[in-house]
């Protein structure tokens, strides 16, 4: 009987011991036998890389900290303890675990990225002086584009928050001061030398409750709600919201391009309810996420919607400088529709690729390309001839935009100081 008892004894210790050696091998094997991954759709960041092996021995010290760097990034099961970790907050506690969300009311999210809430506040004031930089390199841009036949239009987008603060928490939608964007407005708006801009803040305010009324006249009877301008469980506009913009855009651009045809109007568009399951910021916070918006397709396209990658401006010296501090560097690409006349480059971040299928029918050609550096891109600008250059920023990314220049302030001055 005693030894039946210590066999068993021993018998369980040899199972938890081995249970225990299988979960804590777990992670390894997982991460020693799975692929890897550059890019976490769970973090939205891309991760650390395995470094190589220095044979430098100065570069030899700074190894042990870049491989646990890759080591924490690619640990088993890391994405899987991340989302666990995130849904059990975000669905007991209702809370978002990092202050680059905010949770308001009624499911509505909000991107709290470089700084946004803090500048909707007014935390992040501008002095006149960094207010004048800016206003100096809006002006060094226009000059220097004029300079060889190119119109250049301005147009800042509001973030979310500042378009529907209503839906912010009650402890924060009534603390909204003058942000850095209002300044700026406010600024050119008194007498500036530089008028080519166009703020879209006014004109989505007013629209977010007629717009969707519009969409809904339009389709008539339905019962699925028509959504609003800004996705509730995503940093980006919906279909809708970028289709006034565009109309915005396009309108002030007919008196900068005397001959381009009027905007597209709602009843040139065909309509397509979509159900959103990928939305950034419910990613963000391990969520699930099904919000219905409605997304507007040009009925009579005359773009096929087929990409033609300009592939003459991976000589330039902006994609070979982008391509060498980031690794990589997207090659623009352009529309075509031969029954328009103007060609356009439009310069934009994601907020962009919503109404990219707009412009492809209000321009001969349309250049879309990310963030690059204007000086290093005139050789393409001067073999392209483009009637218009548009910067398409999305509010929390202007600072960055508008960072002084000295390569385009040398270039602008050599501009005025022409006989």
């Amino acid at each position: 009987m005693a030894m039946s008892i210590i066999a068993a004894e021993k018998a369980r210790q040899v199972i938890v011991s081995t249970a225990f050696a299988i979960a804590i091998s777990l992670p390894a094997s997982s991460w020693l036998f799975s692929g890897s991954i550059d890019i976490s759709e769970t973090e939205g960041r891309r991760l650390a890389a395995l470094p190589e092996i220095p044979l430098d021995e100065r570069l030899l010290k700074e190894f042990p900290n870049k491989f646990e760097n890759y080591f924490d990034d690619h640990y088993g099961f890391r994405s899987t303890l991340i989302e666990s970790n995130r849904a059990w907050k975000a669905f007991v506690f209702k809370k978002s675990f990092t202050r680059r969300v905010i949770r308001g009311s009624d499911d509505w999210l909000f991107f709290n990225d470089r700084g946004s809430l803090a500048d909707f506040i007014g935390q992040k004031r501008l002095s006149v002086e960094e207010l004048r930089a800016w206003e100096q390199y809006l002006l060094d841009k226009k000059t220097w584009l004029n300079s060889m036949g190119i119109e250049y239009l301005f147009v800042p987008i509001p973030n979310k928050m500042t378009v529907y603060p209503e839906h912010l928490p009650t402890r924060i939608k009534g603390s909204q001061k003058e942000s850095r964007l209002d300044q700026l407005e406010a600024l050119l708006n008194a007498g500036s030398l530089f008028g080519d801009h166009l703020f879209l803040k006014e004109v989505l305010v007013r629209e977010k409750e007629s717009g969707p009324k519009l969409l809904e006249n339009y389709l008539g009877n339905q019962r699925e709600p028509v959504g609003d301008l800004y996705l509730h469980s995503d940093t980006h506009w919906t279909s809708l919201g970028g289709f006034i913009a565009y109309r915005q855009i396009i309108k002030r651009l007919q008196k900068m391009l005397p001959g381009l045809e009027p905007p597209l109007s709602i009843s040139d568009q065909r309509v397509e309810s979509v159900l959103a399951t990928k939305t950034d910021l419910a990613r963000i916070l391990s969520i699930p996420s099904k919000e219905i918006h409605h997304a507007l397709w040009p009925k009579a396209s005359c773009w096929d919607g087929k990409r033609r990658f300009v592939k003459s401006f991976e000589g330039t010296e902006a994609f070979q400088r982008k391509k060498r501090e980031r690794g990589r560097a997207a090659i623009p690409f352009k529309s075509v529709c031969a029954q328009r006349r103007f060609k356009a480059v439009i310069a934009h971040d994601s907020f962009g690729n919503r109404i990219r299928s707009f412009f492809g029918e209000s321009f001969g050609e349309a250049v879309f390309m990310g963030d690059f550096d204007l000086i290093g891109m005139e050789q393409f600008l001067r073999e392209y001839k483009p009637d218009v250059f548009v910067d398409l920023r999305i509010e929390r990314l202007v600072p960055g935009l508008l960072v002084s220049d000295e390569k385009l302030r040398g270039a602008a001055l050599q501009v005025r100081n022409r006989p």
